[in-house]
């Protein structure tokens, strides 16, 4: 899979159109060219990149306007080549794998995302788990309060599976919580042996 985000290709060498033609036929990106520093650096104020590649005679000869465009590169990855030496394969290669490290990069920061938000709720649904275990060990908990807990607690263990109880367990065991496998609910019969069960 390509990523939808342009090529920028700066180099001042003659074959830059030869260049972009093939990095977009094989890559799948759209690809500009820039033939110097300041008409990359316009345009990456614009929009940002996949990858940018630059010519290592810019980055020699230019050092100051380099700067500029490495400065604005952003989450763009840098492809740095020498277009006086390297041929078309070597130009294909480099790019393909900056693109390839581009996604992985991004796959792993979307999977850390998620393992933090489904951390945080497991941890809050855990939380709550303990308020209800600890609210129907009170004495003489009202019908009607013990209805509404009973609520909250089959909520909170619907959401847990749906998030994935093994890592709520896991998290339940850092904190020294074991989950228990229906106290409430075992609770709420014990009362309703003794008195009628409004649950509204």
């Amino acid at each position: 899979m390509t990523s939808c985000k342009p090529l920028e290709l700066i180099t001042p060498s003659e074959r830059g159109p030869e260049c972009v033609s093939i990095l977009k036929d094989s890559t799948g990106n759209e690809t500009h060219w820039a033939e110097d520093l300041q008409q990359a650096l316009a345009r990456l104020r614009e929009q940002s990149c996949s990858a940018v590649v630059i010519d290592q005679f810019l980055l020699e000869n230019e050092p100051a306007g380099s700067d500029q465009v490495l400065e604005r590169l952003g989450t763009s990855f840098p492809v740095y080549l020498n277009f006086a030496s390297s041929g078309m394969e070597r130009l294909l290669r480099e790019v393909r794998s900056a693109l390839q490290r581009r996604q992985r990069e991004e796959s792993q920061a979307r999977r850390s995302v998620e393992l933090q938000f489904r951390s945080a709720m497991c941890e809050s649904l855990t939380a709550m788990l303990l308020s209800c275990e600890l609210a129907m060990a009170v004495p003489k908990v009202p019908p009607t309060a013990a209805g509404k807990i009973l609520a909250e607690d089959n909520l909170a263990r619907e959401m847990r599976l749906r998030l994935g109880a093994n890592e709520c367990k896991n998290l339940g065991r850092q904190i020294g919580y074991r989950m228990p496998r229906k106290p409430v609910a075992r609770a709420l019969r014990n009362l309703s042996r003794r008195t009628p069960l409004a649950l509204e």
